[in-house]
C-alpha cells in the first residue's frame, strides 16, 4: 500500500489517484461477498449435519423400548432434542468459522512472506512444515 500512495502523493500519478480509491472498494466488496458466503456456507452445513443427527435420533426414538418412555418424559426428551442439537449447531459454526479464517489468514501470511523474499520465506517454511509432516507420520505409526 505505501508504494500505491507514494506514487499517489509524492510523484503525483493521476491514474493512480483513481486506481487506490477503486482497489478499497473493490476489496471492501470482495470482504463483505466473503463474509457473506462464509454464513450462508457454515449455515447450511450446521443445518445439514443437525438435520442428520435428527434423523437418526427420531430413528433411535423410534426403535426405544416402552419402558426408556416410562422412565423418561415427553417434555425432557423434546427439551434435550432441541437445546442439545441448537448447542451443536453453535459449537460447529464456531468451530468451522474458525479454523477456516485461520486457514485463510495462514496461506495469505505465506504467499505474502514468499512473495516478499523467497529465500528468506523458504528455509523458515520448511521448518515449520517438516516437523508437523513428521509429528503426524509419528502419529501415525503409534495407532
Amino acid at each position: 500500500m505505501q508504494p500505491a500512495l507514494d506514487r499517489v502523493f509524492i510523484q503525483r500519478d493521476a491514474v493512480m489517484l483513481i486506481v487506490v480509491p477503486v482497489a478499497v472498494v473493490l476489496l471492501t466488496c470482495l470482504k463483505g461477498g466473503a463474509a457473506y458466503l462464509q454464513e450462508v456456507l457454515v449455515a447450511l452445513v450446521g443445518q445439514q449435519v443437525v438435520a442428520d443427527l435428527q434423523k437418526r435420533m427420531y430413528a433411535h426414538l423410534l426403535r426405544a423400548d416402552l419402558a426408556f418412555y416410562a422412565a423418561n418424559s415427553t417434555g425432557a426428551l423434546v427439551s434435550r432434542f432441541t437445546t442439545d442439537l441448537q448447542l451443536l449447531r453453535e459449537a460447529l459454526a464456531r468451530a468451522l468459522v474458525g479454523v477456516a479464517r485461520d486457514a485463510v489468514t495462514l496461506g495469505c501470511l505465506v504467499g505474502v512472506m514468499f512473495w516478499q523474499d523467497w529465500r528468506l520465506a523458504a528455509p523458515r517454511s520448511a521448518r515449520v512444515v517438516w516437523p508437523a509432516s513428521s509429528s503426524r507420520s509419528s502419529r501415525a505409526r503409534d495407532t
